[in-house]
């Protein structure tokens, strides 16, 4: 259970690359990058520093697909936000593309195509159902950014 737990916030953390094909248009009231990740800022905190590759990032997320909650960070990480490197996207369609939009106090919605994860050569979860147009729904709020080389971020938690 842990394993899939880890499996599943390396998923939501790292690089979704997907082969290339043409995006739906957005969900109303969504802005849909160039791959077809689409993403609604929730709340903006007013806030200059947004990371960059090599920054630490410290964010609370859940994933809801098909109205169920297949990933908390709260439940899995005793409470404490996720952390991890950003790192340089490797395809219009990383979400990536969208965190680093992102500065602290920032929060997040953005939508994916489950097709799309797949295509990227994830390994299919019991919950992906392919060729449906099932969209994962991602909710962030974005904790702390720690600059490369530096031990605290802009603003304290």
């Amino acid at each position: 259970m842990r394993t899939g737990k880890m499996i599943l916030t390396a998923l939501v953390i790292s690089s979704t690359a997907a082969i290339a094909q043409k995006p739906m248009p957005a969900t109303k009231g969504f802005t849909q990058l160039p791959g077809g990740v689409e993403y609604k800022i929730a709340y903006n905190k007013p806030g200059t520093l947004n990371p960059k590759n090599g920054d630490y990032v410290e964010a609370h997320m859940y994933v809801e697909v098909d109205g169920e909650m297949i990933y908390n960070s709260r439940q899995v990480n005793e409470n404490k936000p996720v952390s991890f490197v950003m790192t340089q996207p490797k395809s219009k369609t990383d979400i990536q593309e969208v965190i680093k939009l992102l500065s602290e106090g920032d929060s997040v919605v953005i939508k994916f195509s489950v097709d799309s994860l797949i295509k990227s050569g994830v390994d299919q979860l019991r919950w992906m159902k392919p060729n449906t147009g099932q969209k994962a729904t991602y909710f962030v709020k974005m904790v702390q950014i720690k600059q490369m080389g530096s031990n605290v971020g802009s603003n304290s938690k």
